[in-house]
C-alpha cells in the first residue's frame, strides 16, 4: 500500500502546500500582518505577532488546507420540492450547474475549477474541493437560488439541516 503524503514548502513570501487532492497556496503577506513564520523540522513557528487573533486565524487557515489537500470539504445540497431538478453541461472545457426551480427560467451557475459537482440523482447535488471557503461560498450561491418555505418544507437544503417547520392558519 502507498502511503500518501503531505508536503509543506516556503518560498519566498508563499506558504505552499501539497497532498494528493491538489495544491493549496497561501501569501503569508496578504493572510498575516506584521509576522514571521519559519518551518523546522516538521514544525511551524510564529515570530512577531502584535494580536492573537491572527495566529488563531492563520493556524485555523493552515489545518482547513492541509485537511483540504489531503482529504477534500464535501457538501451535500437536496431540492425538495415539485419541478426541482438539477443537472451538469460541460462546454469548452467549462463546466455548468443547471437548476430548475418553480421560477420562469433555468438557474445557470458556473462552476470554478477548484470545486467539482456531481449530480447523484435529480433533485441531489454533491459538492466537493480542496477550499473549504470556496465550497461553502458554492453552496451558499445554489441557496440563494430559492427561498425555503417552512411552511411546506420546500426549497433548496442542506443534507443534515434541520428544518423547522411552521405551523398554519387554524381554524
Amino acid at each position: 500500500m502507498k502511503k500518501k503524503m503531505s508536503y509543506i514548502y516556503i518560498f519566498k513570501s508563499f506558504l505552499i502546500i501539497c497532498g494528493p487532492k491538489g495544491r493549496f497556496i497561501i501569501d503569508l503577506k496578504s493572510k498575516v500582518l506584521n509576522s514571521k513564520i519559519f518551518l523546522n523540522n516538521n514544525e511551524l513557528f510564529f515570530i512577531d505577532y502584535d494580536k492573537k487573533t491572527y495566529e488563531e486565524r492563520l493556524i485555523g487557515l493552515l489545518q482547513n488546507s492541509i485537511r483540504g489537500v489531503n482529504l477534500s470539504f464535501s457538501k451535500k445540497v437536496s431540492l425538495v420540492g415539485i419541478g426541482f431538478r438539477c443537472w451538469t453541461i460541460f462546454e469548452n472545457s467549462k463546466k455548468f450547474l443547471i437548476v430548475k426551480t418553480s421560477l420562469s427560467k433555468d438557474c445557470i451557475i458556473y462552476v470554478p475549477q477548484t470545486i467539482d459537482v456531481f449530480c447523484l440523482n435529480s433533485t441531489t447535488i454533491f459538492i466537493m474541493g480542496i477550499e473549504k471557503a470556496d465550497v461553502n461560498s458554492f453552496v451558499l450561491s445554489i441557496k440563494r437560488i430559492k427561498k425555503p418555505n417552512f411552511y411546506k418544507q420546500k426549497g433548496i437544503f442542506l443534507e443534515n439541516e434541520i428544518i423547522k417547520t411552521k405551523v398554519g392558519k387554524k381554524m
